[in-house]
């Protein structure tokens, strides 16, 4: 397994941030310079985004913009630029809106590789869509959840053509001194201080045919998407599936055998004997993961050398540096160092 075989994190999300930048008449070079990706890359092959990058990306666009409410406007004009995107296409191919939220929660990860659930309150015949955090950095976060919400409630609202509004948002914030901006984009009871960020409908209301919906052009549609899915992450084995679980939680805990069994949903025992199975360990997979990340670092990024050992679980430069030397042949100093 090489860099490439890394979990993609989806790049079209960023797409559709420099695309919003642009039509704001803001230059998002400088996020280019910052991330050492350029336009090109994201428009012609799949870059590799971590959660670190992720997290820049947003905040350069954050402070290029210098609009306190970015992720909320961006979210809430998403749709003006994803016209034709296979998802955008799909949603507005299913029978009712209720359906249409099913459709778009199952296909995200083809836009961003973020967790969508739905959640159900008979007591309240409510729908409620939470935004389950990533990024660890504050500023970020409250951004990416005002945006997911403000995506959401256009969707509803371009669905039902006007006729289905957020019976409440909920924030995972302290209310601002001005509440209009959030106001008029969701027009609907706001809570502030929750323990989550989340958008609530109605239930009865979402059963709402969408009209022009095509039922054949529906099924094509999803069989293209499944399968645009399934070659884009390559989890078929237990082997690949460990080896996503361990980039996507690297950057956040400690990795272990039980840390990646439990994110599996299965033992440590039965996690060791699937892998057994495909002639696999647990610490041959966190090995190679280790050493393909730290390849990256070394060229691709400027991390001072113990902070990459730090990142990679061990205890010291000293010990990363042994273990380089065991993985490549040389020491993470020499590899960095050399032509490229």
């Amino acid at each position: 397994m090489n860099e490439k075989d890394f979990k993609k994190r989806p790049h079209d999300i960023y797409l559709m941030i420099f695309i919003y930048l642009r039509r704001k008449d803001i230059n998002p070079d400088p996020i280019f310079k910052k991330i050492g990706i350029s336009y090109e890359d994201f428009l012609t092959s799949e870059p590799f985004i971590t959660d670190d990058l992720s997290d820049l990306i947003w905040n350069e666009a954050i402070k290029l913009s210098e609009d306190p409410y970015f992720g909320l406007h961006f979210g809430a004009s998403i749709l003006d630029h994803a016209h034709g995107h296979i998802l955008v296409t799909l949603i507005q191919h299913c029978d009712n809106i209720e359906n249409a939220l099913n459709c778009f929660c199952r296909y995200h990860v083809v836009v961003d590789d973020h967790e969508n659930k739905i959640l159900t309150d008979p007591t309240e015949n409510c729908i409620t869509l939470p935004w389950i955090e990533r990024s660890r950095n504050p500023l970020v976060r409250k951004h990416q959840a005002e945006a997911y919400l403000a995506m959401m409630a256009e969707m509803i609202d371009h669905l039902s053509m006007g006729a289905i509004k957020p019976c409440k948002v909920q924030f995972g914030c302290n209310r601002p001194r001005d509440v209009g901006p959030l106001q008029r984009i969701f027009d609907a009871k706001l809570l502030f201080n929750q323990e989550i960020y989340s958008i609530s409908f109605n239930r009865d209301e979402l059963k709402m045919p969408i009209p022009m919906s095509n039922l054949d052009f529906f099924k094509a549609i999803e069989t293209h998407i499944q399968a645009c899915i399934k070659n884009r992450f390559k989890t078929n084995t237990w082997r690949d599936r460990v080896a996503n679980a361990i980039v996507d939680n690297i950057y956040s805990e400690r990795i272990s055998i039980a840390l990646i069994s439990r994110k599996l949903a299965v033992s440590s025992r039965t996690l060791q004997s699937r892998l057994k199975e495909e002639g696999a360990t647990f610490s041959q997979i966190w090995d190679k993961v280790r050493q393909d990340i730290a390849q990256y670092y070394l060229i691709e990024r400027e991390e001072p050398i113990s902070e990459i050992a730090l990142l990679l679980g061990f205890a010291d430069q000293s010990a990363f540096t042994k273990a380089f030397k065991q993985w490549c042949g040389q020491t993470p100093l020499h590899y960095r160092r050399r032509p490229a």
